[in-house]
């Protein structure tokens, strides 16, 4: 599956979340409102903002992936771009730097990663489908506090908090069984998604030379 090279587009502005949808369980005689979650957990919501499209070779690519992703039918594999905040071993006072990031394609490429990795991590323990406690075992970089974004076989996840063990409660529930030894991926992060339907994110070019575009990404969790 192709990775959105968000890489070569340098936007400003980044979000990712989790989204859920919930609805009102009716009001309690105390006067407090139940809610109840209807999707199982929620799913990612990624936006990349303030993408200045400065060259052709960036127009191009841009325009490519508009028309690959169908406006909204087409799946791929959407960096969540945490390695500000991941579990990055300390150098002396601050984060050890990342590496290069090497990639087989640069505009539909299918792997892209750091050459030297700062991060090792896989899953501790055999976890079944929907489990929101999973274990992680950490080989390389800091301990996991909560908070930390990470993905399992193209699945986004986040640490909720540390239980003791190796064990960690995480959200959104597992999208599907993992078994031991399976590989997290802290640093470089992707989830499989569709670009958010009805949508348009065609760049208006300034003499049709520069443009700032932007677009929205949401987890295809099937």
């Amino acid at each position: 599956m192709f990775i959105f090279p968000v890489h070569i587009f340098n936007p400003t502005s980044i979000t990712a979340r989790i989204v859920e949808s919930v609805i009102s369980g009716g009001v309690a005689l105390s006067g407090e409102e139940d809610v109840i979650a209807t999707d199982g957990g929620g799913r990612w919501e990624i936006a990349f903002e303030g993408v200045t499209l400065r060259t052709p070779a960036q127009i191009k690519a841009w325009e490519a992936w508009e028309g690959y992703l169908g406006r909204g039918k087409t799946d791929c594999l959407v960096p969540i771009l945490s390695l500000a905040h991941a579990n990055r071993p300390v150098h002396g006072r601050l984060p050890l730097v990342a590496s290069k990031l090497v990639y087989d394609d640069p505009v539909f490429p299918t792997s892209v990663a750091y050459s030297a990795s700062a991060i090792a991590a896989t899953i501790g323990a055999a976890a079944a489908l929907r489990a929101t406690i999973v274990a992680i075992t950490v080989a390389k970089g800091a301990a996991l506090v909560g908070g930390e974004k990470f993905s399992v076989g193209g699945r986004g996840y986040r640490v909720v908090r540390p239980l003791g063990a190796g064990f960690y409660q995480i959200e959104p529930p597992l999208r599907e069984a993992v078994s031991a030894g399976a590989t997290c991926i802290f640093d470089w992060p992707f989830i499989k998604c569709r670009s958010a339907p009805g949508e348009s994110w065609s760049p208006a070019l300034q003499f049709g030379r520069r443009g700032e575009a932007s677009i929205r990404f949401l987890e295809n969790a099937a």
